[in-house]
This record gives C-alpha cells, sequence and structure tokens, in this order.
C-alpha cells in the first residue's frame, strides 16, 4: 500500500494515459508528485520525441511541473547498440527487460537523488510488497492480469523496489480510462506501446536492414538438412515464425532455428517446435536466491501461459529449465520469467 511518510515521490510521464493517471493517484495519497519525461533515441528522426501540448495539459490538470531530459545518446548505446549486437548474434532480444533496470529506473533514482527525492514512480501495472519481518520487497503482478507488465520488470532488485510505487498496480484498466475521461484527459497509448519504442513496428524491417544489411543471403534448410529455398537475412525471423518463409510445402513451414555460424535459417513443422527443457543465463532473484532443484512456473514471453518447471544449477552462471509440458518456440533472447502465484520471483535470458 501507498504511504506518504515521505511527502515527495519523481513520476516517470510518458505522455500516455497510464502514467498522466498516476499522477492523480499519488496525489490522491497525499504525494507531492515531481515529473520527468526522457526523451530516447528514435530511428525515426523526422518524428520528433515531443508531448509538450499533453504536458502542458497535464501540469495545468494536477497542478506540477514535468521536466524533459535528453537520454537519446546514452539510450542509443545502452539498449539499441547492444539490441543489434545480439540480433547479430542470432538472438531475438527483448530490449525492455534490460531497460527497465539500466535505463528506466536506474535514470529516475539518478534524478531523484539530485532533487534530494526517495521515493520514485512509474505507470506500469505492477505491485510492490514491502515485508517488515523479513526486510524484503517483493514484485506482485498487477491485480488487471490482462494489462499485468510484471514479465518486463524481472530483473529489478531490492534496492529499486524499496524506493517504488506502481499507482496502478491496484486498478483495472477500464478504471484508468474512466478517471481520463473524468479529467477530459485524451485517452492514448503513446508511449505504453507493448512494441519496440525506437521504431515504429511498420518500419521494422527497414530499420533492421539499416544496422544488418538488406541481402545477406543464405540457405533455407529442413530439419533433415536439404536445402529447401533461399532467406534474405536471418534478422528477419525468429524462433516460430510462420509468414515470410514462401516455401511451398503440404503444411506449413515455421522457424526453428537460426544458425549464424553457417547462415542457414532452419523451418520444420509445427509440432517440431516443441522444446520441455532450455538453458538460461544472466539470472536476476528479486528478493533472494532460491534452493535447487527449484519448482516454479515460467512465462517464456510477455503474456504468454505460465508452465510448470524446475529450475536445475548447471553452473554458477548457467542454468537449466525443465517444463512439465512441452512450450512451443523457445526463444533465444527472450527472456523466462518465474512466479509463485502472483509472485514474481526473477528470471534470466534464454540461451539455447
Amino acid at each position: 500500500m501507498l504511504t506518504s511518510e515521505t511527502k515527495d515521490v519523481l513520476l516517470a510521464v510518458s505522455g500516455g494515459i497510464d502514467s498522466a493517471i498516476a499522477i492523480y493517484i499519488l496525489q490522491q495519497k497525499g504525494f507531492a508528485v515531481h515529473g520527468v519525461h526522457f526523451n530516447f533515441w528514435q530511428w525515426e528522426t523526422r518524428k520528433l520525441n515531443s508531448n509538450d501540448e499533453i504536458f502542458k495539459k497535464l501540469e495545468v490538470t494536477f497542478n506540477i511541473n514535468i521536466k524533459t531530459i535528453d537520454f537519446r545518446q546514452f539510450f542509443k548505446k545502452v539498449v539499441v547498440d547492444e539490441f543489434i549486437a545480439e540480433q547479430r548474434t542470432g538472438l531475438t532480444p527483448n530490449p525492455c527487460v534490460r531497460c527497465n533496470p539500466l535505463i528506466k529506473f536506474q535514470l529516475l533514482m539518478d534524478i531523484a537523488d539530485q532533487e534530494n527525492i526517495h521515493y520514485i514512480a512509474t505507470g506500469h501495472y505492477a505491485r510492490v510488497e514491502h515485508d517488515l519481518l523479513q526486510g524484503k520487497y517483493y514484485l506482485r503482478t498487477g491485480l488487471d492480469l490482462k494489462k499485468d507488465q510484471s514479465y518486463m520488470l524481472c530483473y529489478l532488485n531490492q534496492e529499486i523496489l524499496s524506493r517504488t510505487f506502481f499507482p496502478l498496480g491496484e486498478y483495472k484498466k477500464t478504471d484508468i480510462y474512466q478517471i481520463g475521461k473524468n479529467f477530459e484527459l485524451p485517452i492514448s497509448e503513446q508511449g505504453e506501446s507493448q512494441d519496440l519504442c525506437f521504431v515504429q513496428p511498420e518500419n521494422y524491417t527497414h530499420f533492421m536492414s539499416d544496422y544488418l544489411g538488406e541481402n545477406d543471403q543464405g540457405d533455407i534448410i529442413d530439419t533433415t538438412g536439404q536445402i529447401i529455398g533461399q532467406h534474405h537475412g536471418l534478422h528477419h525471423y525468429t524462433i516460430g515464425q510462420r509468414k515470410g518463409i514462401r516455401v511451398a510445402a503440404p503444411a506449413p513451414y515455421y522457424v526453428i532455428q537460426k544458425n549464424i555460424e553457417t547462415n542457414t535459417l532452419v523451418v520444420g513443422f509445427k509440432d517440431e517446435l516443441e522444446n520441455s527443457t532450455f538453458d538460461i543465463d544472466q539470472l536476476n532473484w528479486i528478493s533472494g536466491v532460491p534452493q535447487f532443484p527449484y519448482k516454479t512456473s515460467v512465462r517464456i514471453r510477455y503474456h504468454s501461459k505460465l508452465y510448470p518447471a524446475i529450475i536445475s544449477e548447471l553452473n554458477d552462471r548457467l542454468y537449466q529449465v525443465t517444463t512439465k509440458e512441452p512450450i512451443q518456440s523457445v526463444t533465444p533472447g527472450q527472456y523466462a520469467v518465474f512466479y509463485e502465484n502472483d509472485l514474481v520471483t526473477g528470471g534470466g535470458r534464454i540461451i539455447r
């Protein structure tokens, strides 16, 4: 529950309806809200990252100040360049999971420290619970499971959680829309998209071609090793993809594997996508390292199904996930996030 023992809180304001209503909820709890908006790098240079009119309306409506800070080059270096580098190795990265602890929350804490503000807040649909007896902070799912964003927050740690409020965690999205209408705010999803924030979905292929080349042609092979076609760049494909293969077959082909060393795309049929074991690294345990083997539930992509699983420790950096039933399209570069009911215990990067 939110308390206002310390009255000041620094809120990340995106320009979308969620962070706008987060201002209202925090103020209702007695907080003095200070707003900050980060300008991050975008591939479309013609698109200005400007929300001046929206921010002016929010400042007048809620009587706050919203500071805009330029972090384009920092974001490009830490998030976008790493995204491109992982694509070159054949991974399908999820930069949002990386961005949250390294960029958004860290920048919020840095700026809050400069302003002598302890608490920070964002418009994520998630909850923080403080166990006074254990002296630990726990990350829980948002009550609106359709909008829950806890998967994207699996790399948060005790330091971040000890300073963080998620004002929307106890609300449903429909409630947020209604509050927005009451204030005659524009009902916009700007800044709240689940797509990459640095390139528009319709421009993704052009963006990737800009950085990784347009015609890096190679063989398409089936799971027996037979050459059945040609691809035009492995970066155009992801595990489980059906469209864009353009090879005739009695049943649809799906991408099974991307082999960077041989520049080959391995395709197969839907049942060949299933896997019940995979390895992960770069683990983050939010509230403490569990005992292994660790019985839990795992989600392999944002809002995907939860699967009962057992996590085994292979060495000090590598772990194996074994699921009770096979999972389709386990994708290297994405993240496996672990849950105990509504509690998020941690997560790691899928590597094979």
